[in-house]
């Protein structure tokens, strides 16, 4: 077989093949290249062999892709294979401790979230039960904490509203008891007064009847 293309070394197209050992076969590359062209099934072989621009001889792995009467060969040097593939570790090891990074992140802050719900759900309850109904209960969020501190607010609002009017009924009740006292005295002054005309008129009665 003959090189039609070979951008490596363009001289060397029209020559023929190098001789190289394939690995698989112990052959020689072109009994791969025409056994491919014959199968028309890809292939795929691994040589050793001089890498351009390095004086030492590396694994190579190559494709083999029949085209018609011909065949097309692209291969990898093993050690740019092996240095793609620690790069390619690395980055990946990078984007997972980025994304576990993140993950931690997202992590800490819907606990933090969480952590401060139930903590004002707490102050909130807290100061219902020790009957502080001045302070509204603090709602922030949207989620199931919201909700129930949005409830405990609509309860803190209700007995706010029931306590003062209760205090409206207490002292409307003790304005109408003040009205009484007020009027019993009245009263009471007014029978000690007829009272007193009534001892006058009978003492006057008694001096008559005496003389």
């Amino acid at each position: 077989g003959r090189l039609v293309v070979f951008p490596p070394k363009p001289e060397n197209e029209g020559k023929p093949v190098p001789a190289t050992r394939v690995n698989e076969t112990g052959r020689d590359i072109t009994d791969s290249f025409a056994e491919v062209a014959r199968t028309q099934r890809l292939a795929i072989i691994h040589y050793d062999y001089q890498k351009p621009g390095n004086t030492q001889v590396q694994g190579k792995s190559t494709y083999l892709v029949p085209v018609g009467e011909y065949v097309l060969g692209s291969g990898i040097y093993l050690d740019s294979a092996d240095a793609a593939f620690s790069a390619y570790m690395w980055n990946s090891a990078q984007c997972v401790l980025l994304t576990m990074l993140a993950l931690v992140l997202v992590v800490k802050l819907i606990a933090n979230a969480i952590r401060l719900q139930v903590r004002l759900s707490l102050q909130g309850l807290q100061r219902i039960s020790e009957r502080v109904l001045d302070r509204q209960v603090p709602i922030w969020g949207r989620d199931e904490f919201a909700s129930i501190n949005r409830e405990l607010e609509q309860t803190r609002a209700n007995l706010a509203e029931l306590l003062f009017l209760q205090r409206g009924s207490a002292e409307a009740l003790a304005a109408a008891s003040t009205q009484m006292d007020t009027g019993v005295l009245q009263v009471s002054q007014a029978v000690h007064e007829q009272h007193g005309h009534l001892n006058e008129l009978a003492s006057a009665m008694e001096e008559m009847s005496t003389s």
